[in-house]
């Protein structure tokens, strides 16, 4: 009964997503990584425990060698337990950052394969399996 409540609470779907990041809450940073993101928030899997939070907090993805290119948004936590943090994105995710959490989507799939048969074609993992593919 409550996982259809959750459901029907839920404006967009939870995707999940294994890529590193950091949480600094008040004068803390903690290494974190995602479990899942969704339009809404995330759910993060911490080094430690978080005991409390004050202040503000900001989640923060880096992008390469660049620090311009790192995802920094502000958010609330919702929930904490043990080492486990929901947070809420305090403000709503713009095209850039949908984008950055889509490339970090994408970077943790396998790449695509060309299977060289009777008509050359595209496979993506998932779709066929070994045996198949001689």
């Amino acid at each position: 009964m409550t996982e259809q409540r959750e459901r029907e609470r839920r404006a967009s779907k939870r995707i999940v997503l294994r890529a590193k990041a950091s949480l600094r809450a008040g004068h803390r940073t903690l290494p974190a990584h995602f479990l899942n993101v969704s339009l809404g928030g995330a759910l993060l899997q911490l080094a430690r425990e978080l005991r409390s939070a004050r202040g503000p907090c900001f989640l923060s993805v880096d992008f390469g060698r660049d620090p311009e290119e790192a995802l920094m948004l502000p958010v609330t936590i919702t929930d904490a337990a043990g080492a486990c943090v929901r947070v809420r994105w305090e403000r709503a995710l713009d095209f850039s950052d949908l984008l950055k959490l889509r490339r970090l989507k994408e970077q943790e799939l396998q790449p695509v394969k060309v299977v060289n048969g009777s008509l050359p074609m595209l496979v993506w993992p998932g779709q066929v399996s070994p045996d198949e593919v001689r």
